[in-house]
């Protein structure tokens, strides 16, 4: 098995292009648009960051580490 995964480790340069056969798969294709939605929020909530907002803008952006550490 570790030749497979030494020969996986060596095409890591094709990660994100059309050649990952990996980012095809269901889960690969919703990380990306989880990723994309995150930065649209982030695009929003600094469209609207004050001093007022402020400590409410860091909770909803910290909501995906919170998401996270609770999946491991």
């Amino acid at each position: 098995m570790m030749p497979v995964f030494r020969t996986l480790a060596k095409l890591r340069f094709l990660r994100g292009t059309p050649f990952d056969i990996f980012g095809y798969s269901p889960d690969r294709k919703l990380e990306r648009d989880l990723i994309a939605g995150y930065e649209k929020d982030v695009a929003t909530v600094l469209g609207l960051l004050s001093p007022l907002t402020h400590d409410t803008a860091v909770e909803i952006l910290s909501l995906p580490d919170r998401i996270r550490a609770t999946a491991r």
